[in-house]
């Protein structure tokens, strides 16, 4: 994903808290390594801090061609990369895809879409999906069982939620932002779309934690302030206190 879209992505959703937001862009070096394209973190000091590690995927024509993208290491693809890393750190950490689909109203023109409308989420119209999310785990279950049409956007939508959908209260999903938005994570990450693969049993049992001392320094930082550090070896992190 191409690191403008992604840096207007994140602004976009602190824009309004300015009083508590910190955003801190750096290089594109850990993609390779991370599998993600950014990093949020959400809680508090009384609460505990969770962090979701995202790979962001744009729409090509019919398709997510860049699901097909290889990971870091050799026979991975880069959603085996940042599961394998959120699992293995100590961390709490979740692996997240979010898809930037559009709402040019030719979008999914010729495509079978009914499927969005049993969906638990309220529909509204095809556009609630311009931007969507899905667990990590789910988007490899649905390319490693799909073949040839493994990237095809319809064979996603179904499963997503509308990226507006991780922000509402519901009644499995009350209380502040970050309870809300962890919530609904988990509930896409349990989910698991049929998933061949075992999702590992720490996310039935969510703990949140501390944050790791890259994230202090950037919440350190004066509100609202952007630094810039290209050559440090990760990537762009989000900060939003609960």
């Amino acid at each position: 994903m191409p690191s403008a879209i992604r840096t207007i992505e994140v602004t976009g959703i602190v824009r309004g808290r300015a009083n508590d937001e910190r955003v801190h862009r750096y290089s594109q070096v850990a993609e390779r390594t991370s599998g993600a394209d950014w990093e949020w973190w959400l809680g508090d000091e009384s609460n505990g801090w969770f962090g979701l590690r995202v790979q962001a995927k744009r729409s090509h024509g019919t398709a997510y061609t860049y699901l097909d993208h290889p990971g870091d290491r050799e026979g991975e693809y880069q959603y085996d990369t940042i599961i394998r890393e959120c699992e293995s750190d100590v961390l709490p950490v979740l692996p997240l895809h979010v898809f930037y689909n559009g709402w040019d109203a030719a979008r999914f023109r010729g495509q079978d879409t009914s499927c969005i409308r049993r969906t638990p989420w309220p529909y509204r119209g095809i556009y609630d999906w311009g931007c969507s999310a899905l667990s990590s785990y789910a988007v490899r279950s649905l390319h490693y069982k799909q073949g040839r049409d493994r990237a095809k956007i319809v064979r996603y939508l179904e499963h997503t939620k509308p990226w507006s959908e991780l922000f509402r209260e519901r009644a499995t999903a009350a209380g502040s932002l970050a309870e809300r938005v962890l919530r609904h994570t988990l509930d896409l990450t349990i989910s698991g779309v049929g998933n061949p693969f075992e999702i590992p049993s720490r996310y039935e049992n969510f703990q949140r934690g501390e944050l790791p001392s890259y994230v202090r320094e950037v919440l350190a930082s004066e509100p609202g302030q952007r630094r810039i550090n290209m050559a440090a070896p990760t990537r762009l992190v989000a900060v939003l206190p609960s």
